[in-house]
């Protein structure tokens, strides 16, 4: 790639990056969201239960058994997947750029060094 193709690379990669950090920061706030609904839902559940007179060791795990509380773990999960899913795209962007600067940075070098040549 020449220069100027690295360049717009570097821009496009840039660009990436940014949408990508909005997507990551959307999908971290739809996870506490989601943690947020699962751990009012499982409290009040587990309250309920315990209030009906079921051990409180055995509260827990009828209320994970409950569809809405396992739908709402389900969110959650689905959520955190996704936010982590988006950190690693996020690293692969950091890495690509990092390439494409080192390509750069060679090609500096390199004319750098022609221009030596030609001189001597």
């Amino acid at each position: 790639m020449h220069p100027p193709e690295v360049i717009n690379a570097l821009y496009r990669k840039g660009r990436q990056l940014n949408l990508k950090i909005e997507e990551h920061e959307k999908y971290g706030l739809e996870f506490i969201e989601a943690e947020r609904k699962y751990n009012v839902a499982l409290s009040t559940k587990m309250f309920l239960l315990k209030s009906e007179g079921n051990a409180i060791s055995t509260c827990e795990k009828l209320a994970k058994g409950d569809q809405l509380i396992a739908d709402l773990k389900f969110e959650m999960d689905k959520q955190d997947i996704l936010r982590d899913s988006c950190k690693k795209a996020l690293s692969a962007i950091f890495a690509q750029i990092d390439c494409l600067r080192s390509d750069l940075s060679f090609q500096k070098l390199d004319y750098k060094n022609i221009g030596a040549t030609q001189q001597a």
